[in-house]
């Protein structure tokens, strides 16, 4: 079946997208932001984590670290688990965007968990043993903290995106030189791979991603984009991507991350100094005071969350710019905006606030705005 273009916004999805927005927002807020700020109170406050901590001891004297660990990661999972199925399984359900039966989500599931347990045990772990050995931890786990972000950007196209999806190499020579062709003029000489994720197996949303560092770096297409949009559609979303190769932006945000990290350990110290023996934890090396340096992270992070938020929708800009520029398609790149919106049920006008606070990526209605901007500034060029 052709696909129709350019694409135009149906009416009837608009109005559902709305609503569906609103509710994923809602839900991410409870089960992202409140639930675990809870639960990190009622265990500092009801003296649960000490006595965790003394369960782990019991189990290995040796171990009590990791073994606390696992019972607090185990817990908090439990504690966001129903809202967890709803939000992804049932309301995606209701909306016709899923294609997995429980079955199928249940087993992303337990591989989701068990990534954790394997990345996040050895490095909350290995956080204290820092913690406990050298008053400079912060400076060790600063720097650690950084090579392990790259290591994880260049192994994931490798090991971890394949655990979830199926990854083929794309069969349509013509698209694939296509894609090969602009990054290379783009200057991303590295990337050599242009892959096939196949999403449908799980849902019906469309998206595109670079994935990878150096000899990794790769492109990553969805088949639902292949599948319900034009060549020049994957075109503009791919060369959206390129824009953030070419403009280093992984690189920026790592830059950032190493930037604040001493500073928020810092500030993480401070906040023991205050309040650990309220709680009945001996100091910040007390693998009691877990739940107290999550929830300080975690009020840290929703603090910085506006400026993160507002220079992430600047990069944005700045990639969709790119795209313009790169590919000369500003109709593909609106149909494109449009198709993305609806098949995926975006609200294109969110309100300013909530798009100030909660949107890494500008609104859809923003980016057609700037796109005809660029429209018209390209046509007086040429005159």
């Amino acid at each position: 079946m052709a696909v129709k273009y350019p694409y135009e916004y149906d009416a009837e999805k608009r109005k559902i997208a709305k609503i569906y927005t609103r509710t994923k927002i809602i839900n991410g807020i409870f089960n992202s932001i409140l639930i675990p700020l809870v639960f990190f109170l009622i265990l500092l406050f009801s003296g649960y984590s000490v006595a965790l901590k003394d369960i782990a001891v019991s189990v290995s004297e040796q171990f009590y670290v990791p073994v606390y660990v696992v019972m607090f990661l185990t817990l908090l999972t439990l504690v966001q688990l129903p809202l967890s199925f709803y939000s992804e399984f049932i309301y995606e359900h209701k909306h016709g965007l899923s294609n997995q039966n429980v079955s199928a989500w249940l087993k992303d599931l337990v591989k989701e968990l068990a990534l954790m347990y394997v990345i996040s045990v050895p490095m909350i772990s290995g956080l204290y043993f820092l913690i406990q050995t050298t008053e400079l931890w912060y400076l060790y786990a600063g720097a650690l903290y950084i090579a392990l972000m790259l290591f994880f950007d260049y192994i994931y196209p490798i090991l971890i995106f394949p655990i979830f999806y199926k990854v083929e190499p794309l069969m349509d020579e013509h698209i694939t030189a296509r894609l090969l062709e602009m990054a290379q003029k783009a200057g991303a000489t590295s990337v050599k791979k242009v892959e096939v994720a196949k999403e449908s197996e799980k849902s019906n949303k469309a998206n595109a991603m670079f994935a990878g560092i150096g000899g990794s770096k790769r492109i990553i297409l969805f088949d639902t984009l292949l599948d319900s949009f034009t060549p020049d559609e994957v075109e503009t979303v791919v060369a959206h991507e390129l824009g953030h190769y070419v403009h280093r932006d992984t690189a920026r945000f790592m830059v950032i991350e190493a930037v604040k990290i001493v500073p928020v350990f810092l500030l993480i110290i401070s906040v023991f100094d205050v309040y650990s023996q309220m709680f009945g934890i001996s100091g910040i090396g007390d693998i009691a005071g877990l739940p107290l340096l999550f929830f300080t992270n975690s009020f840290i992070e929703l603090f910085l969350m506006v400026p993160m938020m507002a220079y992430s929708r600047k990069r944005e800009k700045a990639a969709d710019i790119f795209a313009l520029d790169a590919t000369l398609k500003s109709q593909a790149q609106i149909s494109t905006e449009k198709r993305l919106a609806d098949m995926n049920l975006l609200d294109d006008a969110p309100h300013p606030l909530v798009e100030m606070i909660l949107y890494s990526h500008p609104s859809a209605r923003k980016r057609i705005e700037y796109t005809k901007e660029w429209e018209k500034g390209h046509k007086k060029r040429k005159i």
